[in-house]
């Protein structure tokens, strides 16, 4: 992963991540709830697999309106 805020606006490119980086990244906005934390798992099922591991984890293509939608709802939900 590269130096830049994942979430920040300007980056619209898609991420290349793991399921370990995914949820790092997007549990701190889910503050315990589960309807949340089953969001993550939702984005992981849509995101494009590649042909790429890394640690021995495959590497899937997350796109940025992913991020978007699902900081909102946090947003939302958590006040």
């Amino acid at each position: 992963m590269n130096d830049q805020p994942i979430l920040a606006s300007q980056n619209k490119q898609p991420l290349l991540m793991t399921y370990q980086e995914l949820r790092k990244t997007l549990v701190p906005f889910c503050k315990g709830k589960k309807p949340l934390l089953d969001m993550i798992n939702d984005i992981w099922k849509i995101s494009t697999p590649t042909p790429n591991m890394r640690n021995n984890q495959l590497v899937k293509i997350v796109f940025p309106k992913y991020f978007e939608q699902f900081v909102r709802l946090c947003m939302k939900e958590n006040g």
